[in-house]
């Protein structure tokens, strides 16, 4: 028995559980190279984070001039594409979240991850650092 006044507890991915902008800052600077655009710095994505992943493309396109949605959407699809081949190379758990998951998962907790995340890349990352079976379920946009 705890103090704690609720079973279970549901978490936001990126920004929250996991330091995820690098993986996301290279698969946009894929997109962006493709479509003939200069790279951002990987660290500087964190501006364009919020919103999902093809509002941080957007982002990332309008800040270079734009481009027309019939030419914004194959970039986006390699965006994506990039990202789900690549998206826990550098995607870390941030320091104590581990520590937090544990005393939580202890002290009788259920615990979720809900996101606006595609479901298959917040499953995908969470199995490769060894996270998911932490998780009653991952819920994704």
């Amino acid at each position: 028995m705890t103090d704690i006044p609720f079973d279970a507890i549901g978490f936001d991915l990126d920004g929250t559980l996991l330091d995820t902008h690098k993986d996301l800052g290279c698969a946009v600077n894929h997109a962006l190279e493709l479509g003939g655009f200069a790279q951002v710095p990987v660290d500087s994505s964190k501006d364009l984070i919020g919103g999902g992943a093809k509002i941080m493309l957007a982002r990332a396109v309008e800040a270079q001039g734009g481009l027309p949605e019939d030419e914004f959407r194959p970039l986006y699809k390699a965006m994506l594409a990039y990202y789900a081949q690549n998206n826990a190379v550098h995607s870390r758990p941030y320091p104590g979240a581990l520590e937090t998951l544990d005393a939580l998962a202890e002290a009788g907790l259920t615990m979720a991850v809900v996101t606006n995340k595609f479901e298959s890349f917040a499953t995908s990352i969470l199995t490769q650092l060894g996270l998911a079976d932490r998780f009653v379920t991952i819920i994704g946009g």
